[in-house]
């Protein structure tokens, strides 16, 4: 028995899937954000400056067992410099249990360069020469 079955998770059941694809990008992308702060050089302190609130608040948002509010994930990736960018489709689509998210990095001279989940290699350049985009689509 894996933890699934032990948990009552159906594994056959679309719905279930779908909301266990759409938590695990959910945890994704407070990762993603997180990083993309580290790789420019921002501390939770520079963050929570721009946003107008707490070191503490921005150490809770990156904790992926929290659920901050989508308006609160806007804010945070557009303090770090990151663009977050949402696709919404049913259930039953073709295309309902795939999700493709990718890092871009667009360098000043216009190169980009992007990444996938299991392939983040953050350039190591300052943070003014560099701006992060986060695509996260959902199908």
């Amino acid at each position: 028995m894996n933890i699934y079955e032990t948990l009552g998770i159906d594994l056959t059941d679309p719905h279930m899937c779908s909301a266990l694809e759409m938590e695990e990008s959910r945890r994704e992308l407070i990762r993603k954000l997180t990083s993309i702060r580290k790789a420019s050089h921002l501390t939770q302190d520079d963050v929570a400056r721009e946003l107008g609130v707490s070191r503490q608040s921005i150490s809770k948002i990156e904790q992926e067992n929290r659920n901050p509010t989508l308006s609160t994930l806007i804010g945070y990736a557009i303090a770090v410099g990151a663009h977050i960018t949402f696709s919404v489709d049913t259930i039953n689509s073709e295309d309902s249990h795939s999700n493709n998210i990718r890092i871009f990095r667009t360098s000043m001279d216009g190169n980009e360069s992007s990444w996938g989940p299991d392939e983040i290699a953050w350039p190591q350049t300052s943070s003014h020469d560099q701006v992060f985009s986060f695509k996260t689509q959902i199908k």
